[in-house]
């Protein structure tokens, strides 16, 4: 059974998330004419945040359709960017660090087994098995929000303003 302090500090982390997708306003339309990869991330990363701090049965969905976007966005802006290969050892580095953020996958006892070696099965493990108890609030998206929102999202979001401002020529 989860409780009303686990709850609580899920939504808690998961509104974090949402609120730290707020710069990516500054990337987008109507500020840059045409820009509007801003607004996909911003929606897709409210939504899916907000889904999982209220604790939606089928926020896993959600999570899984964010990450395949923001991944296909990626590498549509490194592949357009006039900003390589800068562009592209950052994006690397965002991937280092979310992929070292992501959680580990729970043991039967509840425990965290750290198995790093590994890190795509267990994002696969933590994130496309669908909830079907109240078992979400134990779920994590990252390790650490902080580290989240500043090292992975302002960090993208930096990447796209120098694709939208033609910044760093």
């Amino acid at each position: 059974m989860v409780t009303a302090s686990e709850r609580l500090r899920v939504w808690r982390r998961e509104v974090l998330m949402a609120i730290g997708l707020a710069p990516f306003v500054v990337a987008s339309a109507p500020i840059v004419p045409g820009a509007f990869v801003g607004w996909v991330v911003i929606f897709n990363g409210v939504v899916t945040h907000l889904a999982c701090a209220f604790g939606w049965r089928y926020c896993d969905y959600l999570r899984v359709i964010d990450t395949v976007v923001n991944v296909a966005l990626c590498l549509t802006i490194n592949a357009l960017t006039h900003w390589q290969p800068k562009s592209l050892l950052l994006t690397m580095y965002v991937t280092l660090v979310w992929a070292i953020n992501s959680p580990t996958v729970p043991t039967e006892l509840g425990k965290q087994h750290a198995d790093r070696a590994g890190i795509v099965r267990n994002w696969i493990a933590t994130t496309c098995t669908l909830t079907r108890d109240a078992r979400y609030a134990r779920r994590k998206q990252a390790r650490s929000v902080g580290v989240h929102i500043v090292l992975v999202q302002w960090t993208l979001c930096f990447l796209l303003v120098v694709h939208e401002y033609k910044w760093f020529l």
